[in-house]
């Protein structure tokens, strides 16, 4: 059972996502890089890491009576002291931004509600899909999938009848999948320079402050860039508080941010750091994978402008899940009539052949029709006896018209057969023993889902082969992600190679149909130097090959390891504890609050910083908030703590 199954709550709105950015290239992790003019900010080098909901709601019950109490009511992320965090793997890996510490509460607390543990995962299935000519040339144009679990449920069902059925089927879990796109990653930028310094003055402001000023007009937000662009107006405010002190900062601020302030173009129609979200809550057995629903899979053929699409045959009926499939033309806009024509669905009759029989002629998906929007692009199809039978066992189709032309937009390979790892981001401490309660030790099993047409039967003695990236093809690959794309300084990755040890290369899947795989992680030592351990990219694939399977490219496990032994001798801040929090310090202006660059700083607050490292990682409040902190790193630091911080 899955969110494919009924019932289930369709929501949307927008969402807040707000990382940090002066971490997303290596070369600001080289202290010798930390000067003004070598410093990449990116754009928004003082972001909080937040994740958040905003002026989300439901919009559809299917299974239900349409006008159930729950729609309308907010959906939203519940917590007391903090919002959930948005965190990449690491800056040579951004295609995989998990989120860690949501609580996800669909309805409002004071009347009928679910809430409940959304278990921490990446984003999967990014792609392009805002493909017009004059879509940004950046992630803003990118679309994503959270697939996960809520656990840990609390229930009032109230007078909802969705929330009672679904309390009555799925009471311990529920599978929530939520589409991320057109997230505005353009800042408000502020220009220093000799034109802007000369406005200053012009406009009252005194000369020894605008020559303390006189630095800003060396940063830039990557290299080769504008120089003295500064992305905005918090991390201007946070530079002259630094440069001028609070006080003069205060004084003159509001004059230095309008003389400098830039003609802005936002990359999406939201707000700064804010995106649309589109979400299905649904039922979800005790036994299901956390992160995978094995289903049916539509994947694109060569030229197609579309995007993999889940499906589920069910007793009467057939649900599709488009909402991360459609292209658009610019962010945040209805799918692309020009790039789909009219929609249709089909199978394939012999499978394999271009004999499509139809199931549906005409899909509605503009905005009026509400596919996209109250339905978080999920489409239920009522089938026959007849139809049932024959899509039970042969491929899917969905077509366009593109140019008045019919063409295939996706389609199921002959054979039915999909392959998706559950958990797909791993993080390995090598000579920690992996346990329940800390299951990033040394060890981790990746469980590889397969299917045939949606079910088990027919799976088992399937093989699955695994390929780990070499340094070429690891850089390669990471460097072409719309994640990661743009980051400089990507090098030295997958190496030594036989860090990562697996008990096999090949398994076989077993009468469940699941494939699974050991990895142990090995000291890797630093050999990206200022950068913990090491990224690994393993991929998969049926072996021999499937004809006519494609997978997703997306569809890449990432593993850190993180050396095993970072300081020789007795930890000091002088030998090593003063680099591991100077360079959280420079990188997260966040936990620049504690300190972290100063020894004075970092023992006065040591109480709060112990505090907040020794949270579970899943708490909104851990720190570091990156959370790539290895564990004997975080070892060491206690036991320098315990030894009076010397």
């Amino acid at each position: 059972m899955s969110y494919l199954d009924l019932p289930r709550i369709h929501f949307g709105g927008q969402f807040q996502a707000s990382p940090s950015t002066l971490n997303n290239t290596a070369n600001n992790f080289d202290p010798a890089n930390w000067t003004p003019e070598l410093t990449e900010l990116y754009w928004a080098p003082d972001n909080d890491g937040i994740f958040d909901f905003f002026q989300c709601k439901v919009s559809a019950t299917p299974g239900v009576a349409p006008n159930d109490a729950l729609v309308g009511q907010p959906v939203s992320a519940a917590y007391a002291n903090a919002p959930p965090k948005l965190v990449d793997l690491d800056p040579m890996q951004q295609n995989v931004s998990e989120i860690w510490g949501l609580l996800l509460q669909v309805g409002d607390a004071a009347g009928a509600f679910v809430r409940g543990t959304f278990e921490p995962i990446s984003f999967n299935g990014i792609w392009g899909n805002a493909q017009g000519a004059n879509a940004p040339r950046s992630s803003a144009s990118g679309s994503a999938v959270y697939q996960s679990t809520l656990t840990n449920l609390a229930w009032n069902a109230g007078g909802s009848a969705v929330l009672a059925e679904l309390q009555e089927r799925s009471p311990q879990r529920l599978s929530v999948r939520m589409v991320v796109n057109a997230h505005n990653n353009s800042p408000q930028n502020y220009l220093f320079d000799s034109g802007t310094f000369q406005k200053m003055t012009d406009a009252g402001v005194p000369q020894d402050v605008v020559d303390k000023l006189q630095v800003l007009s060396t940063y830039s937000q990557l290299s080769g860039a504008t120089a003295g662009l500064i992305p905005t107006s918090s991390y201007v405010n946070f530079q002259l508080d630094l440069l001028l002190g609070e006080q003069v900062a205060k004084q003159y601020g509001a004059t230095i941010l309008d003389v400098t302030k830039q003609p802005y173009t936002p990359a999406t129609p939201y707000q700064f750091d804010y995106g649309q979200i589109v979400g299905t809550v649904g039922v979800s057995g005790d036994d299901e994978p956390t992160f995978v629903v094995p289903a049916r899979t539509l994947a694109p053929p060569s030229g197609s402008p579309c995007y993999f699409a889940p499906a589920k045959l069910r007793s009467d009926a057939l649900t599709l899940d488009l909402a991360n499939s459609l292209p658009v033309e610019l962010p945040g806009q209805a799918p692309w009539a020009a790039k789909l024509g009219t929609l249709s669905l089909a199978y394939a009759s012999p499978p394999g052949s271009t004999n499509y029989v139809p199931l549906v002629d005409d899909i509605p998906y503009d905005a009026a029709g509400g596919l996209m929007t109250t339905r978080a692009g999920v489409l239920d199809v009522a089938l026959d006896a007849e139809q049932l039978a024959a899509v039970a066992n042969h491929p899917l189709v969905l077509l366009g018209t593109p140019g008045g032309q019919r063409t295939v937009l996706l389609q199921e390979n002959p054979e039915g057969l999909s392959l998706r790892a559950d958990q797909f981001v791993f993080r390995l401490n090598p000579g920690v023993a992996a346990t329940p309660s800390f299951p990033r030790g040394e060890t981790a099993t990746v469980n590889l889902y397969v299917r045939k047409f949606g079910e088990v039967a027919g799976t088992e003695g399937l093989e699955v082969g695994l390929s780990l990236l070499s340094e070429k093809e690891a850089v390669e690959y990471t460097e072409n992600t719309l994640g990661t794309s743009g980051s400089a300084g990507i090098k030295n990755l997958s190496i030594p190679q036989d860090a990562l040890k697996f008990d096999a290369m090949t398994a076989t899947v077993d009468a469940d149909g699941v494939a699974s795989f050991q990895l142990t992680g090995t000291n890797p030592g630093n050999p990206r130097v200022y950068l913990d351990g090491n990224i690994y990219f393993i991929t998969y694939d049926f072996t021999p090959k499937v004809s006519g399977y494609v997978g997703d490219p997306n569809d890449v496990v990432s593993v850190q390891i993180y050396e095993q032994t970072t300081i020789a001798g007795e930890p000091t801040w002088a030998n090593g504890i003063g680099e591991i929090f100077s360079q959280y310090g420079r990188l997260y202006p966040v936990m620049a609050v504690f300190g972290l660059s100063d020894h004075a700083s970092v023992k006065k607050n040591y109480e709060i910083i112990r505090k907040v490292l020794a949270l579970d990682m899943r708490d909104p409040l851990h720190m570091p908030v990156v959370r790539d902190l290895s564990e004997s790193r975080r070892q060491l630091i206690f036991e320098w703590m315990e030894a009076g911080m010397p």
